[in-house]
Parts: C-alpha cells; structure tokens; sequence
C-alpha cells in the first residue's frame, strides 16, 4: 500500500492500519464502499447517540450539544467569507454550521452519507445532497468556498476526496478542511485515515495556492488549515 499523501511504501503498523515513514500518515486500505459505511455508522450509533429516536435525529438535542463547536468554527473562518458567498459544507451531519452561514447572510448546500443526518437538513430547509463524496460532487456548481469538517478522515481516497472538493469550487474560491491528528479519535470513531499534522499540511498545500490559517482545531486534537484554490 502506498501512502495517499506522499505516495511511498506504507509499513505495517497495528492491525490492518499501515503507516508512511515519511509523513507519519496512516491508512487502514479500506475499500470505499466500506469506509462509507463505516462514517454511517459512526454518525448513527456513536456520534448522535440518544439523539436519534426512532430514527429521526432530535434537533433541540444534537443543537444544544454542539453549539459551542459550530460558533466556535463559524468564529475562526467566518470573516474569510464575502457576503452572500455560497458555501458547501461536505459531511454536514445535521446542519449546524450551514444553519450558523446560513444566518450570516450565506447561501448554502451540504452534501451529507447518513439518511438519517439528510433528513434532519431536509427538516430545516436546508439543502443538501443525500451521498458520498466524491461521487456526490456530480452536479454541484461550483461555489465561493467549501468546507469538510471532520469528514476527509473518513474517505477511503483523501486525493479524491480533494480532488472533487476543488472542483466544486471556484478558482480563488476558499477551501476549509480540519481533520484530527493522531490515533486518539481514530478506532472509535470509524476513521478510515489517520493523519497527521505535516501528512495534512503537505496534502492540503497540493491545493491551497495562499494559506490563510494553519491552526489548532475546535474538536481537538485536531489541525484547522484555511486556504484558497488554486
């Protein structure tokens, strides 16, 4: 297996995960269909919790719970948005930093795999494409700036994932991207990339002409990386 970021020999590490001597970056080789799943799942049974009854995701409670870490973001990347931009957010899970731009004066799209997460946008009026990414880029025209919030680790292929993530953005447009580092969230949370910081600074730079911030993250350990299209 071969690393994504910088294409060298991965070694073996623990279990199925493979790790790259070089940028420290990690890898389990799940197949797509597999890591789609496996973000479904992590999103229905352990990141919503209680919050989904009967199917349904309970708004009050998933709001209430992470308020905190949508201002907080919304805070830290808010002021690189010009008014009116449009603005997607890939893995959006319920809605919460779309209804946070939407508020601002933003027009908004969210792409999201979990039914159940889609829904919960739908209820709202929020739009947002039931699907995974990349295939779910089909379509999208293309926008000021687009953000993936914890989603790129769950990507069997982060090249592609950001291959896509580019091309539904305008050149010049804004690109927002934080991923955990290291192997704290990783197991339980179903990940199917492990990065770490130089592994997501010398991925993102491949598509960042101009970085903006390169910060920690809200949902820590995490790297918050802002920058524009090339």
């Amino acid at each position: 297996m071969r690393c994504p970021v910088c294409a060298f020999d991965m070694t073996p590490a623990t279990g199925e995960w493979r790790r790259c001597v070089i940028c420290g970056h990690a890898s389990c080789g799940r197949s797509h269909a597999e890591a789609v799943r496996a973000h479904v799942g992590f999103r229905a049974i352990v990141g919503a919790g209680d919050e989904v009854r009967d199917g349904v995701l309970d708004l009050n409670l998933y709001t209430e719970r992470r308020a905190w870490m949508t201002k907080a973001r919304f805070a830290l990347v808010g002021h690189f948005l010009a008014p009116r931009h449009r603005v997607l957010d890939v893995g959006c899970g319920g809605g919460l930093m779309l209804d946070v731009l939407r508020r601002a004066g933003h027009d908004v799209l969210g792409v999201e795999p979990d039914p159940v997460a889609a829904e919960a946008c739908d209820r709202q009026d929020i739009p947002c494409v039931l699907g995974a990414f990349p295939e779910a880029a089909a379509g999208i025209v293309p926008c000021d700036a687009a953000m993936a919030w914890h989603s790129l680790e769950h990507s069997a292929d982060p090249v592609a994932f950001l291959d896509a993530m580019v091309a539904v953005t305008v050149p010049g447009g804004l690109l927002v991207v934080e991923v955990p580092v290291g192997r704290k969230l990783r197991d339980k949370r179903g990940h199917a990339q492990e990065f770490s910081r130089d592994s997501a600074r010398l991925l993102f730079g491949r598509y960042a002409s101009k970085v903006h911030m390169d910060h920690e993250g809200v949902q820590k350990p995490a790297l918050l990386l802002v920058g524009r299209r090339r």
